[in-house]
């Protein structure tokens, strides 16, 4: 299990970091206050992609917390992927996440 609490200014998003193995799953729950958040899966190629190159990326899940939402993901393959949250409202949010895998 791993959790973590955010404040994500206006543009901004934060990240977690999971392994999977193939075939394997993981569920998620996320949390807003103060607008909602837009929630990105991506493998770790296109989550480095986008540091270099944002705000394009290639997610391999999307989902939105308004204010709430759960839901989970099975990796195609092994590897590292990243559970990104981003705010693309006009006023900071506050977000809380748990990701069980």
């Amino acid at each position: 299990m791993s959790t973590g609490t955010y404040d994500i200014k206006s543009g901004g998003y934060a990240d977690q970091k999971f392994s999977l193995n193939q075939g394997s799953t993981m569920t998620y729950s996320v949390s807003s206050k103060g607008g909602k958040a837009n929630i990105y899966i991506a493998d770790e190629s296109s989550f480095l992609n986008f540091q270099k190159n944002p705000p394009n990326i290639n997610y391999l899940q999307q989902d939105v917390a308004d204010p709430s939402t759960t839901g989970e993901f099975t990796a195609d393959t092994a590897g590292t992927y990243y559970l990104m949250v981003s705010n693309h409202g006009s006023d900071p949010i506050s977000v809380t996440t748990a990701l069980k895998y």
